[in-house]
């Protein structure tokens, strides 16, 4: 008796790609691949999703939303700092998902423009970098990249002894603070309000 036929959606497509990725990299994404995890014949996989890079870009996407999850939770009291924390953490929880975002030499640049939008937004939101303008603020927020990216990628090759939140934290803090007060001609004045002030969240006093 032959068994039942397989049943393909865009849904199991999509979350056998995701799998793919996550367990063996970017690169290990094929019809094939998907198509021996699912139990069926590349057909199915062209048929609902079009083409493999339509499928790529999808998994990419959804990539980006598992990074966005990580980047919206509150390690501290600055959304600034908790995008950068959430990079980190995500590179070290999901090595072969950063990478496929960010070390892979594909063409879906798209997916990562809209991560460095949200990221715009929140930099532009928030009222402690009010005073500086939108260069300013571009370029604050391309040198913080610059760092977590940098960051991310030595946690995911091994490079960092301590990759728990509280350290990724205080290595956020650090150069948050120094990269921050640099962008205000090196006035300390944005970092204070009080015992909870901006300043001490990103590293210039206190730690949470």
């Amino acid at each position: 008796m032959s068994p039942p036929p397989v049943t393909v959606t865009k849904e199991k497509v999509l979350d056998a790609a995701l799998q793919i990725v996550r367990e063996a990299g970017y690169a290990a994404l094929t019809a094939r691949a998907v198509a021996a995890r699912l139990g069926c014949s590349v057909a199915p996989i062209y048929r609902v999703c079009g083409s493999m890079e339509q499928l790529a870009t999808e998994v990419l996407e959804k990539i980006r939303q598992l990074l966005a999850g990580y980047t919206a939770r509150s390690y501290t009291a600055m959304p600034f700092r908790n995008a950068g924390v959430g990079m980190v953490l995500f590179a070290r929880d999901e090595p072969n998902l950063y990478l496929a975002l960010f070390g892979e030499r594909h063409h879906f640049k798209g997916v990562i423009q809209e991560f460095c939008a949200a990221m715009a937004a929140t930099v532009a939101e928030d009222p402690t970098f009010a005073p500086l303008g939108a260069a300013a603020r571009q370029e604050l927020l391309e040198e913080m990249w610059t760092y977590s990216h940098g960051l991310a990628m030595f946690v995911v090759t091994g490079m960092v002894a301590d990759v728990s939140e509280a350290a990724i934290n205080r290595r956020m803090g650090r150069i948050g603070f120094a990269v921050i007060t640099a962008a205000f001609g090196g006035d300390t004045g944005w970092a204070c309000g009080g015992p909870d002030c901006a300043g001490e969240e990103m590293g210039g006093g206190k730690t949470t």
